[in-house]
């Protein structure tokens, strides 16, 4: 095929295709799936899924460059922890708006839930629930329905409930 075609200027001002529309660092990440989902090993492994009711974006008001707001999300994303992320953003544009606080503070629930098996959780105002990947483990203080672990809580935090939801399932 690249006899045919050519390979472009895949880095340079003159890319075509899919990497001058998707960009070449997703572009890279696609690639590198397909070729891993070739080789038979576990692409999509557990994206959680996270519904909370609670601002989380990034004020465009706290960080302008639209492109530098896509390219945090894309940091977000392969964060294991968010803790050097956040002191480099208090660095650079001052104290964190709530509603990136929040992002972050989802952000790190993502990862913890991903470790935990998690594939989904809701948090609502009578409580949290948690819908396992797997069969979960038995476990004091939450109910148990089939693969969803609820924690009823009606505190105003929500995140602070989620928390509590990890905190005992890692018990």
């Amino acid at each position: 095929d690249l006899d045919q075609r050519g390979a472009g200027d895949l880095l340079g001002d003159d890319q075509a295709g899919h990497a001058k529309l998707l960009g070449v660092e997703l572009a890279r990440h696609l690639l590198a799936r397909a070729i891993a989902q070739q080789r038979g090993e576990d692409v999509d492994g557990v994206r959680p899924e996270l519904v909370f009711d609670v601002p989380a974006y990034i004020p465009a008001a706290y960080m302008a460059d639209p492109a530098a707001r896509i390219a945090l999300h894309v940091r977000l994303g392969h964060a294991p922890d968010t803790t050097a992320l956040t002191e480099e953003l208090e660095d650079r544009f001052g104290p964190l708006p709530e509603p990136l606080t929040n992002l972050l503070a989802l952000s790190d629930l993502r990862a913890h839930c991903r470790a935990l098996g998690i594939a989904r959780l809701d948090v609502g105002p009578a409580g949290v629930a948690a819908d396992m990947a797997v069969e979960p483990p038995e476990t004091d203080g939450l109910e148990r329905r089939g693969r969803r672990l609820i924690l009823r809580d009606s505190r105003a935090d929500r995140l602070a409930a989620a928390r509590l939801l990890l905190e005992r399932l890692e018990k």
